[in-house]
């Protein structure tokens, strides 16, 4: 039987520059890192986990990068074959390795755990997220566990990688008694990946300083390394857990026990059965430890005075409806004693000095559980512009964070003034409970707008040496069409919702006319104190 091996068949799914997408192992996508646009997979979860392990793979090919100097010689190079020896390194270190990355065939397949038994395998439908698996509820698959289901290899090898990162919690089938598991890693945060104008730049722009010897990045030990360099581990979940050697460990973090039975059928490798019991816990800070996620800490009042203590560090996650533009300042802007941007983007912002006039993209990956946290609700994959000039921006800051969080919470108060208009009627008629029709037509119609807005910015703020923390003046402009707009969004989608409700009796006719007029009056004061809080700052 022929196996299949992650470093040369192909399974990574990646655009060209000429827009057609192909597949290659992970050796030939750094080999052409320099002429592919991006990785698009079959899902946002498993996009994200390949970079993930792109990354990681990249460190420890490139041992490295250990410096800005370092980085900085890989950067200005056409490709990474022409950048010194650097290909040399990776062809070096895939040959080192190359036992560990065969999906089957070796005693130590790649990310998984070659001792569990036979008689715990099951079907492989339970690897691919939002399949229906045993008792569990599906939005998106509506297959069962039971049914005969065989998964070509690169699809398999794609989903257990993803698997390890983005796993539902919940109980799993038990090596010997202990059946909980707690939600993969990914799960708790958005996936932030800033993306350059190939591949090549963007696995630059995520890798950070790496050296393990030194203790770089923070929380690494010297002894850090990723799974498929350690020993096979027991089918024995650890528990309760540990914290994680470093970096690369995390990105490649084995929180599910795994084996895969590879076959063959019509001379390509299938996976016809599949095992996934539960693995080993983080139990480190993952504020601390985690490179490629934003945090931001909320004041709270206590309960003996008035003071304001800083809340616990909260990952920030992609959010249903409104997406992940609400969340610019903590993804993009410079950390503050209240929030912390990806480390992954702080690096970035140091190295690229020459590059003010350049505006890169910022995709956030994300999965939404439900409330138990064991199955798959949706996925995520959201976009913003991120303008080198925003990334480096210091004297202004402070302005741009207060402009953006005024920006931000008037679009927030729009939305609850629309959920209120819904209930005041409802309330008023004994009506059933408010649907989700208005954030519905309310908030897909400020992502755009909010980009632009981003866009401008970049172009306006001063470069990173001033030392004057003012905005030009064309900055106000700016805010205040963000208002109208905000404002107009809200009126439409409440227009929309009034012509929608039933207005057959005289009582339905006044309560509505009611409720609206009471809608419109709160928003012109909204918008009225918005203004006003842009005309003062500015």
């Amino acid at each position: 039987m022929r196996h299949f091996s992650l470093l040369y068949d192909s399974w990574i799914p990646c655009v060209t520059k000429g827009g057609t997408t192909i597949h290659l192992g992970l050796v030939d996508v750094i080999r052409r890192a320099d002429d592919l646009r991006w990785i698009q997979a079959e899902a946002p979860v498993v996009t994200a986990a390949l970079h993930r392990l792109l990354i990681a793979f990249a460190h420890r090919a490139l041992d490295g990068p250990k410096s800005e100097a370092q980085w900085r010689e890989l950067w200005d190079a056409p490709s990474f074959p022409a950048a010194g020896d650097t290909f040399t390194r990776i062809e070096t270190y895939a040959t080192r390795w190359a036992q560990r990355f065969w999906l089957s065939g070796t005693d130590h397949p790649f990310m998984q755990c070659p001792a569990i038994p036979d008689e715990k395998l099951g079907s492989p439908a339970q690897l691919i997220l939002g399949k229906a698996t045993g008792g569990n509820a599906t939005l998106f698959d509506h297959t069962i566990s039971s049914a005969s289901v065989e998964i070509p290899a690169d699809q398999a090898a794609r989903w257990l990688v993803t698997v390890q990162a983005f796993d539902t919690g919940g109980l799993k089938t038990p090596y010997t008694k202990d059946k909980t598991s707690r939600r993969g890693p990914c799960n708790q945060f958005g996936v932030a990946v800033l993306q350059g104008k190939d591949l090549k730049e963007t696995l630059l722009l995520n890798l950070v300083d790496y050296a393990p010897g030194a203790r770089l990045p923070g929380g690494t030990r010297e002894d850090d390394r990723p799974i498929w360099e350690q020993s096979p581990p027991t089918p024995e979940p650890e528990n309760p857990g540990r914290a994680p050697l470093g970096w690369t460990e995390l990105l490649t973090w084995p929180a599910r026990r795994i084996r895969l039975l590879v076959t063959e059928r019509d001379g390509k490798p299938m996976v016809r059965k599949a095992a996934i019991l539960p693995g080993t816990r983080h139990r480190g800070d993952l504020r601390a430890d985690e490179k490629m996620g934003a945090f931001r800490s909320t004041p709270t009042k206590t309960s003996r005075n008035d003071d304001q203590r800083p809340d616990r560090w909260q990952p920030v996650q992609v959010e249903e409806l409104r997406g992940i533009w609400p969340h610019a300042v903590e993804f993009l802007l410079s950390g503050t004693a209240t929030r912390q941007r990806p480390a992954t983007i702080d690096e970035a912002a140091e190295r690229l000095t020459d590059d003010h006039e350049r505006t890169f993209t910022l995709r956030v990956f994300g999965q939404q559980l439900d409330s138990n946290g064991g199955a798959v609700e949706a996925w995520f994959e959201e976009t913003l512009p991120a303008p080198v000039s925003l990334l480096r921006v210091r004297g202004p800051a402070r302005s741009l964070e207060v402009l953006l969080g005024a920006a931000v919470k008037l679009a927030n108060n729009a939305g609850k003034e629309l959920r209120d208009l819904e209930t005041r009627y409802t309330r008023g008629l004994s009506a059933d409970a408010p649907s989700p029709l208005l954030g519905i037509w309310y908030w897909p119609a400020l992502p755009a707008p909010f980009r632009r807005l981003l866009h401008e910015l970049g172009r306006l703020v001063p470069a990173e040496d001033t030392h004057s923390e003012e905005l030009p003046p064309e900055v106000r402009p700016l805010f205040l069409k963000w208002g109208e707009t905000v404002r107009s969004s809200a009126l439409t989608a409440g227009e929309r919702w009034v012509w929608n409700n039933p207005s057959g009796s005289g009582r339905q006719i006044m309560a509505l006319a009611d409720t609206e007029n009471t809608f419109r009056s709160r928003m012109s004061s909204l918008l009225e104190k918005y203004e006003k809080e842009i005309e003062d700052y500015s």
